[in-house]
């Protein structure tokens, strides 16, 4: 009978409600999308940030502008 369940990405509870109802489309919250975008940008930014960083010179402009 539950044909959709909104949930956030905690990989055991999408295990869970599949087994519960096999039937049922899960589709993912924006809270927990726009999040884990979030994440995935800052970490993507640091990453450059340091090696920006580490080249010094031109680099250094770079690297404020993103800062």
């Amino acid at each position: 009978m539950v044909q959709f369940v909104v949930m956030g990405m905690y990989r055991p509870y999408m295990i869970l409600v599949k087994e519960i109802f096999p039937n049922a489309e899960i589709i993912l919250d924006r809270f927990h999308i726009i999040q884990h975008l979030s994440c995935a940008f800052s970490i993507t930014r640091t990453q450059i940030m340091n090696k920006l960083k580490k080249n010094g010179g031109e680099g250094e402009k770079q690297y404020r502008c993103i800062k």
